[in-house]
């Protein structure tokens, strides 16, 4: 970059072109800091330059040399900079700044040496604000910069596209305002002046930007024709042998079209006999050098098709478009609202905007669904000075598909502070459990806990039927609204070594590897969830060592390289290991009681060792903690009737039966006693209430119309010591 600035050799210019770059050195000098190492040339010092120094600019802009006499005080209004000596050193440490490269690479490769008029005209071009504020501060007036786009147009290729091809066919848009991505610019200038590998082809999600840098790059190189090709239509009319013999002789025409092909994978992914023709055409073409393209398509399934057209390897460079920063989305933003006549959204409003659609939405990405909020806000709250957070979540959940009082982490501490009062409403017998897994969801919604890891881990032991399920179930429920937010997987599918893969994709190479992993997949589309990984014991060891990056970083790679962020996700293992095996290994299970202070200490001692000789300490460690669940006492499945009667009867509600269920105590009793055993927990009481409740009740809807609501008693007839049963109207 030094060598470029000191030495001007290769540049096709005109003299006065190297004059006011070697003046505008000294303008940079002039306006910069004396004790500073490192001088950057500028657009506005060149711009300066060209202004004083080229009587080709002041004789069309019609500007009076007599004005630009004084360039000390002019340069000080400009600057508010003290000029202590004109005469510096020139032998500094200079750059130059990319815009001006970009287009001094552009200039250079004319076929005729650039004059100060046009350098004067693309730098205006790339920066109107810089000369606007020159012209300003130097009070020139009545200059007409058309003149200059005028004398332009006879430097650079004409195109005329035929009627006829105008549906396949059209002149890009060049008049964008590009943020940022100088990077990327910078890797397609290079590539495109190139012998070979000259096409490119841009990779990225939807709405990150491909198009819009496509159009800028047009814009910066006016020695190429830039048109847009419609794949679609052109698929369409592809069985026209007329018009797709037009189409290539038009192209065959120049020498310097480059198409953009927006997603190009549409067009190689085709084996149609008509496709097959146009796409053979078409890399004959670039193999030849007479046409260049530069496409757009998404990673995963441009790498899915590159596996089978070996021509794209060769033809084409593969530039991936990231998402942008926050600082230069928030940029974007600004210039939106500019672009619209929207004042009244303040940098607060952006910044809130930003982080939040980070948090909530992962179905869009940077910067469209930061615009898609802000559209939305704006139409919604007109001219409202201040949006609080409050209503930019009521939004941005219409994006992400979470109840917006239901995000975890703005969710009201209320809601919070009694997580165990309300879990103790699902889950019954278990309040050490309930308590142990509350305390720690406290802890992270105060902040206490790393940010990088997910909201909770726990390993849940304890035998079959004593609410496991169900509590992971209250957990979605009542942190994200729905037990549909909960994501499940039976251990027993994992049992084989290679199964890692139905979790986190198969590698490149195998069958499925297009397709993700079965884990990494649902938390893309419910980044805000609940994972039960059910009895954990029975999956191959192997799998336990993904569980690893996954408890500690708070993320997992999938098979197509892409992080998956489970930083707002629940953790959830349930197991049997430890658990008691017989009915006379407790003395309350006798009895059909809870147990003891001292036997639940046994059990978890056991359940403890028996954790320790299975996993692996690095899994265990990075738990919360192992909850303990205890087996079922007659007492808990009295209460788990009360609430199998409660759904029975939303059930019958919803479907408009005017039916009212009554069940005595005595009763209840009874059919806990019926389908008490200390090892199956809750599971034969389901079965004893299908027996003895839904199946009665099944019969009445069946032989009875009820058009006036009815009641259906269930109680024990003390003489014939029986269940009765009695219907009667309310």
């Amino acid at each position: 970059m030094n060598t470029f600035i000191n030495n001007y050799q290769f540049l096709n210019c005109t003299q006065e072109v190297i004059n006011c770059l070697k003046e505008a050195k000294k303008i940079t000098l002039l306006t910069t800091s004396i004790t500073s190492s490192n001088y950057t040339l500028r657009p506005i010092h060149l711009c300066l330059s060209l202004i004083f120094n080229s009587k080709l600019i002041q004789k069309i802009l019609n500007i009076n040399p007599n004005i630009l006499l004084n360039k000390k005080n002019i340069l000080n209004v400009i600057y508010n900079y003290k000029l202590y000596n004109y005469n510096f050193s020139l032998n500094k440490n200079f750059k130059i700044d990319t815009n001006i490269l970009y287009i001094l690479n552009i200039l250079n490769t004319l076929p005729y040496p650039f004059n100060t008029l046009l350098l004067f005209y693309f730098l205006w071009k790339q920066n109107k604000t810089i000369y606007s504020f020159i012209f300003y501060i130097l009070n020139i007036q009545n200059y007409n910069l058309n003149i200059i786009k005028n004398y332009t147009k006879y430097f650079f290729p004409k195109i005329i596209i035929p009627t006829n091809l105008k549906d396949i066919l059209n002149i890009l848009d060049l008049n964008i305002n590009l943020i940022g991505r100088e990077k990327e610019l910078k890797n397609i200038n290079e590539i495109l002046i190139r012998d070979l590998n000259r096409n490119i082809i841009l990779l990225g999600e939807t709405g990150i930007g491909k198009s819009i840098i496509i159009k800028k790059i047009a814009s910066l190189i006016p020695t190429k024709i830039f048109l847009e090709l419609n794949i679609p239509n052109l698929i369409t009319y592809s069985t026209d042998i007329e018009l797709i013999k037009t189409f290539f002789k038009f192209l065959n025409k120049y020498n310097n079209i480059i198409l953009y092909c927006k997603d190009f994978h549409l067009l190689i992914d085709n084996s149609t006999v008509d496709i097959t023709y146009l796409k053979n055409t078409i890399y004959k073409m670039l193999y030849l050098n007479k046409l260049q393209i530069i496409g757009t398509s998404v990673d995963n399934i441009y790498n899915k098709i590159l596996y089978t057209e070996n021509n794209l390897k060769f033809l084409f460079s593969k530039i991936n478009i990231k998402e942008p920063t926050k600082y230069i989305t928030l940029l974007i933003m600004k210039q939106y609202l500019k672009t619209n006549n929207i004042y009244w959204i303040n940098d607060t409003i952006l910044e809130n905007i930003i982080d939040l659609s980070k948090k909530f939405i992962n179905s869009y990405v940077s910067p469209k669904k930061e615009l898609l909020i802000l559209d939305a806000i704006i139409h919604k709250y007109k001219n409202n000075k201040y949006v609080s957070k409050k209503e930019i979540l009521t939004i941005i959940s219409q994006y992400s598909e979470l109840p917006t009082s239901l995000i975890l982490k703005e969710t009201n501490i209320f809601n919070i502070s009694n997580i165990e009062l309300n879990l103790k409403k699902y889950v019954f017998g278990q309040d050490i459990a309930v308590t142990k897994i509350a305390t720690s969801l406290k802890r992270t919604y105060t902040g206490l806990k790393d940010k990088n890891k997910p909201i909770g881990s726990w390993l849940l032991c304890g035998p079959s039927g004593t609410g496991k399920t169900e509590l992971v179930k209250s957990l979605a429920y009542l942190l994200f609204g729905s037990e549909k937010e909960l994501i499940r997987f039976d251990m027993s599918e994992f049992m084989e070594k290679h199964s890692i893969s139905k979790l986190i994709g198969s590698p490149p190479g195998y069958v499925g590897c297009d397709e993700g992993g079965l884990l990494t997949e649902a938390v893309k589309k419910k980044p805000y969830s609940v994972i039960l990984f059910d009895e954990i014991e029975k999956a191959h060891k192997d799998i336990n060592n993904i569980m690893l990056q996954l408890l500690d970083e708070g993320n997992l790679t999938d098979s197509k390289g892409m992080k998956v962020d489970f930083t707002n996700t629940l953790i959830i293992y349930t197991s049997n290991l430890g658990c008691p095996t017989s009915v006379v290994q407790f003395k309350s299970f006798q009895d059909g009681l809870e147990l003891s202070e001292e036997e639940y200490k046994f059990l978890s001692k056991n359940v403890d060792n028996a954790v320790k000789k299975f996993f692996r300490p690095e899994f265990l460690n990075r738990l919360d903690s192992v909850v303990v669940f205890k087996p079922l006492s007659v007492v808990c499945l009295t209460n788990i009737i009360d609430k199998f009667i409660n759904n029975l009867l939303q059930k019958l509600k919803e479907n408009n039966i005017l039916l009212q269920i009554e069940i005595t105590q005595e009763i209840k009793i009874i059919l806990a006693k019926l389908a008490y055993h200390p090892l199956y927990g809750a599971r034969p009481l389901k079965r004893i209430i299908e027996q003895f409740i839904e199946k009665p009740i099944s019969e009445l809807i069946i032989n009875f119309k009820f058009k006036t609501p009815h009641l259906f008693s269930i109680f024990k007839d003390k003489q014939k010591e029986t269940i009765n049963y009695l219907l009667k109207k309310i």
